[in-house]
């Protein structure tokens, strides 16, 4: 065939400038119901990671420099001084830190609302909307101090830019600066995420594809008459990647994962199976969204599809695996429910202008009642409603929240010699220090990546044994010892051996059980 577009759907036929503001429009709604979900969950308990861009955010208000106690977070610091301003205009707060995160989800909202809805009609840009914006990870970001949802961002204009270069009648000039565009977009998002790689390679997949389909009538004879030889030259190609990668370091950061995170290493299928638990309705019908998806738009389908796999097979033989180190590419799964969505409504179109409103409207009432029946949407609902709290909407809210200790443990931390944690970020921030951080994860995580290597996030030691705790306790004067009962007995954490160690040397303190917490004080031998 000499082009997908030619079995396509039409666009909708409305001028260009219209096109925006209805798309405008549709994100501001989108994203405005976005905000209302959010406000009730975006005041949960501060998490690790969370902490590192807030508290070396304040270290570039105090200082200039992103410092964290004796250390810099250097880490992604264009998120951190986006961070820093918040917290200079809206207050020093955990929650001020979380505005940009919200900012950029809604930012995504109104992308994907406004560029499909001059694309493929306003249809797709409402539902793909509102499909990213129901997506439980993508509420769970938005309140989420960290800069997922701005690669997110940077990764989807990336997307689209590709995509609208790719297209027959795009100019030359508007492949070149599309092009610059792309690059520029690329290296911000390195900057963040060194994931961008994978989506660069991802696009420029998908792109071949799409322009292969649409020159299929050269293409296919060709692949057809050499098979063998275009199969090797695929295979020297993917061979040619991975030398470049291992040479580059790439392939065996892309194998290697934290102790934290060994748990799901060797689950090629954590994906499948972390979505389905996530959002079982969405993924589980999304196989039959695909197929309405391809023959409603196909060349856009095509693309996404490609890079969707492209970007899943590399994460899920990747060593460390998480739903947000995939959320980038969530937004074009959600093109395809735009894809979707449009194709029906176009088969809802009659001559009847009246009858096409009554269709769309039945179509939209079925829609809304399907979702308000699952999971997903129920969840939407309360969120809109104010009816859950970040405990109930948040899978990681559940952990441990320091302030009710914080009266008990203070006096404590003034009068210790050496305090020993571990999560050295909540330390800092509900008591003000810690010198030793005790948890196995942390010390690969140093510059020795030894014990008593340092944190150069920090400028502090880190510990994951007990005969460096038994060292720890040695030393002169009183050590407060204060550890997150989640992380105890594990041998990512604090092991059963330095837990044993300290109920043995040390007194234990009463702490509020609601803290999580268990806390220890101990004299020195040497004393």
């Amino acid at each position: 065939m000499s082009s997908l577009e030619s079995v396509a759907v039409q666009d909708v036929q409305v001028s260009k400038s219209r096109s925006v503001w209805l798309g405008a429009v549709l994100g501001v709604v989108v994203s405005g119901a976005l905000a209302l979900m959010a406000r009730g969950i975006i005041d949960h308990v501060p998490l690790y990671d969370e902490l590192l861009h807030f508290l070396s955010a304040r270290g570039l208000i105090a200082t200039g420099h992103p410092a964290i106690a004796e250390g810099f977070y250097v880490r992604a610091q264009l998120f951190t001084r986006i961070v820093a301003l918040f917290l200079e205009h809206d207050g020093a707060t955990v929650v001020a830190a979380r505005l940009p995160a919200l900012l950029f989800t809604m930012a995504t909202a109104m992308l994907l609302a406004i560029w499909l809805t001059r694309r493929i009609g306003w249809w797709g840009g409402l539902v793909a909307a509102a499909i990213f914006a129901l997506l439980p990870p993508t509420i769970e970001l938005a309140v989420f101090a960290r800069f997922y949802t701005l690669h997110a961002f940077v990764v989807t204009i990336m997307a689209m830019l590709c995509y609208e270069a790719s297209l027959p009648e795009r100019t030359r000039r508007f492949r070149i600066v599309s092009a610059i565009a792309v690059l520029v977009l690329a290296a911000l998002g390195l900057h963040l995420q060194d994931t961008t790689v994978i989506a660069v390679a991802a696009f420029a997949a998908g792109t071949v594809a799409v322009v292969a389909a649409d020159r299929w009538d050269i293409v296919g004879p060709i692949l057809r008459r050499y098979p063998i030889r275009i199969g090797l030259a695929a295979v020297a190609a993917v061979a040619a990647a991975i030398a470049v990668g291992t040479v580059l370091g790439l392939t065996q950061r892309l194998m290697e994962a934290p102790l934290w995170a060994m748990h799901a290493a060797h689950r090629p299928f954590f994906y499948l199976v972390a979505f389905a638990d996530t959002m079982p309705f969405l993924w589980a019908i999304f196989p039959v969204v695909a197929v309405i998806a391809w023959f409603s738009q196909p060349r856009l389908t095509l693309f996404c599809l490609v890079a969707l796999v492209a970007v899943f097979v590399v994460h899920s033989i990747a060593a460390q695996k998480s739903i947000r180190y995939v959320y980038y590419i969530l937004p074009l799964y959600c093109v395809m429910w735009g894809c979707a969505a449009a194709g029906i409504a176009a088969r809802l179109q009659s001559a009847d202008v009246q009858s096409t409103r009554l269709r769309e409207a039945g179509m939209a009432f079925l829609v809304a009642v399907t979702l308000a029946l699952t999971v997903e949407g129920q969840r939407a609902v309360k969120l809109l409603l104010g009816r859950l709290t970040p405990h109930e909407a948040l899978g990681y809210a559940v952990e441990a929240e320091w302030s009710p200790a914080v009266p008990s443990l203070q006096p404590l931390v003034a009068a210790a010699r050496h305090v020993v944690t571990s999560n050295a970020m909540k330390s800092i921030y509900y008591l003000g220090r810690y010198d030793y951080e005790l948890n196995a994860s942390i010390v690969t995580e140093t510059d020795t990546e030894e014990e008593f290597g340092r944190d150069e996030r920090t400028g502090m030691q880190a510990i994951g044994t007990a005969a460096s705790m038994d060292k720890v306790l040695r030393m002169p004067g009183t050590t407060l010892v204060v550890l997150e009962t989640e992380t105890l007995n594990l041998d990512s954490g604090v092991p059963t051996s330095a837990v044993a160690l300290i109920k043995e040397r040390c007194v234990e303190i009463a702490l509020p059980p609601q803290a999580q917490l268990s806390a220890w004080q101990c004299q020195s031998l040497a004393d």
